[in-house]
């Protein structure tokens, strides 16, 4: 896919962040509402998170989301250098985590009234057998796939190894 085609589709899928970052909400906005908005965008679209991670993130609505966050981030009072890598860190986590939930999600499905599940738990079972046997025992906690509970540990360990706290 062209690279200019690519970042006119993460434009688009970032705008809907920018609606929720209004500049008369930015007062109550932590770093965990825009992840979750963030999250939620790429999420509204098929291979939402594959299009953002293959593009390098230029066009306008990027870049606004992109200074919003830095711009919470210093004004929680990080140094400059690690607020920014406090920003990027947190976009890579949030697209990362999206592909892998759609990925998941598109390979073995979400539905529990479907054979989705049991096809996942097979084929995982033999990957794993007994050459990995901390993934076999923990198959079942894997293959649960509780994506909004994994979603909100893994920003609350950001944020704790940040120290972030309101400002």
């Amino acid at each position: 896919m062209q690279p200019a085609l690519l970042d006119a589709m993460t434009n688009a899928i970032v705008a809907p962040v920018l609606s929720q970052l209004e500049d008369t909400q930015l007062e109550k906005t932590q770093p965990v509402d825009i992840a979750h908005a963030f999250m939620q965008a790429m999420l509204n679209y098929r291979d939402g998170a594959l299009v953002v991670s293959g593009s390098y993130g230029t066009t306008p609505n990027v870049l606004k989301f992109t200074d919003t966050l830095l711009g919470l981030f210093l004004r929680y009072g990080l140094p400059r250098q690690r607020a920014v890598d406090a920003t990027f860190n947190l976009i890579y986590y949030v697209q990362g985590f999206v592909l892998e939930e759609q990925s998941f999600t598109q390979q073995w499905g979400m539905s529990e009234q479907t054979s989705a599940r049991d096809l996942a738990s097979d084929s995982f079972k033999k990957s794993v057998s007994t050459d990995y046997p901390n993934l076999r025992d923990c198959k079942n906690s894997i293959l649960e796939a509780n994506f909004d509970a994994r979603f909100a540990f893994g920003l609350e360990t950001q944020m704790a190894g940040l120290q972030v706290l309101s400002p």
